[in-house]
């Protein structure tokens, strides 16, 4: 999920292609969720190729950890969009991962929401102390 670029600006093809799957497959899974398929929202956060362009790396985002197992249910009907859609020798084969980087981010907030309340807590009890001291 990186965006190299090489010597005089030019995109590797590697990159190009990731792209081109991204959309493809971010295309294929609306048609999937019209068709009631997929029932949660599931976001293409990023797709790895390989140098030879024989396996995908597909990284998503959803609201349930389940998602992966409809993914991997649904792994050839995507690869065959992908064949229709692009001008490859041979379509990737693709593999499912949960973006870590959304997990990571959720940790954070996590951390921070905890610290936040145990922050919180002594100072709203400071506070009511001096209101019922003031209205004495």
């Amino acid at each position: 999920m990186s965006n190299k670029k090489i010597q005089g600006g030019k995109i590797p093809r590697t990159f190009r292609i990731s792209s081109q799957i991204q959309r493809i497959l971010a295309d294929a899974l609306f048609e999937l969720a019209q068709k009631g398929v997929i029932e949660n929202m599931i976001t293409i956060t990023g797709v790895e190729v390989s140098g030879d362009l024989r396996i995908a790396k597909v990284y998503f985002s959803s609201l349930t950890p389940e998602d992966i197992e409809i993914l991997n249910a649904n792994r050839v009907k995507l690869q065959h969009q992908i064949s229709m859609n692009m001008h490859v020798k041979s379509t990737p084969i693709l593999s499912f991962y949960v973006d870590p980087t959304i997990q990571a981010a959720n940790r954070i907030d996590e951390i921070i929401n905890r610290v936040s309340e145990q922050t919180r807590e002594p100072h709203v009890e400071s506070l009511d102390r001096e209101d019922v001291e003031s209205d004495r």
